[in-house]
């Protein structure tokens, strides 16, 4: 499904009230296409339209139109650590962000992340990697699996024409 189709699914879905359906949909697309801002935001509006406001701001982190409110509650949902707001954000500290402000804001925390050990850095920036390894691997599953199906139909028609045969 095209990343168009989605965000087309997922704005019906918050129009009919289902919120939870669109940001599972968001979420998904969000792991497949980590730096794009428009599928960010529409996963920051579902959860604008959830009154969520620490989602909300967890997700317009590295956007320009976050409210203060939703940044905050989202830095105060993580503890205020950076550690954890690098983590919850899922975005590079080194990658661009939507704009100025965003980039401020990313600035700060990245000043205040390299503070941290060493050692929980380089945990956290590795995090990162665990999600696409998370989705390779199921990926490698799904086609596994859908490579010992195709073998199972391939046997199970040798079976039938030897049969009729």
């Amino acid at each position: 499904m095209a990343v168009e189709d989605t965000l087309a699914r997922a704005a019906a879905d918050v129009a009919r009230g289902d919120v939870g359906l669109a940001r599972r949909r968001l979420s998904s697309l969000r792991v497949a296409y980590p730096t794009d801002f428009t599928v960010r935001r529409a996963l920051r509006d579902a959860c604008r339209a959830g009154h969520d406001l620490a989602e909300a701001g967890r997700w317009g982190y590295v956007l320009e139109d976050a409210t203060p409110e939703e940044i905050r509650a989202f830095e105060l949902s993580r503890g205020g650590h950076a550690r954890e707001i690098v983590r919850a954000a899922s975005w590079s500290l080194n990658a661009d962000t939507e704009g100025s402000v965003s980039a401020d804001r990313l600035g700060r925390l990245r000043e205040e992340f390299r503070e941290l050990p060493k050692s929980v850095q380089r945990e956290v920036e590795g995090h990162a990697a665990d999600e696409w390894q998370v989705a390779l691997g199921c990926a490698l599953i799904v086609l596994v699996i859908i490579g010992l199906l195709v073998l199972a139909i391939y046997q199970l028609v040798q079976v039938i024409a030897s049969w009729l045969g």
